[in-house]
């Protein structure tokens, strides 16, 4: 499964779970914005993963247009 946008152009639209199939909806650009944290923006659309803020875990991942909001920085973390 991958993160998949849906082809959706509006803020607030859900990033969901889908098969891989290879669209542009389903490929994310990461980039850099500094301090160890990054912005991912879907191919098709543009808009980038929105984490909600203080939300609880299982929360729907949201997309929103690339703004200040720390909501939309992400960190990587290592793994073991």
């Amino acid at each position: 499964m991958v993160a998949d946008g849906w082809g959706s152009t509006g803020d607030g639209a859900a990033a969901r779970q889908a098969a891989w199939n290879g669209s542009p909806d389903q490929q994310w650009q990461i980039t850099d914005r500094g301090n160890g944290r990054y912005s991912i923006a879907n191919r098709s659309t543009g808009l980038v993963l929105d984490g909600g803020g203080q939300v609880p875990s299982g929360s729907v991942t949201k997309q929103w247009t690339w703004g200040t909001s720390t909501d939309l920085l992400w960190t990587f973390q290592p793994t073991s």
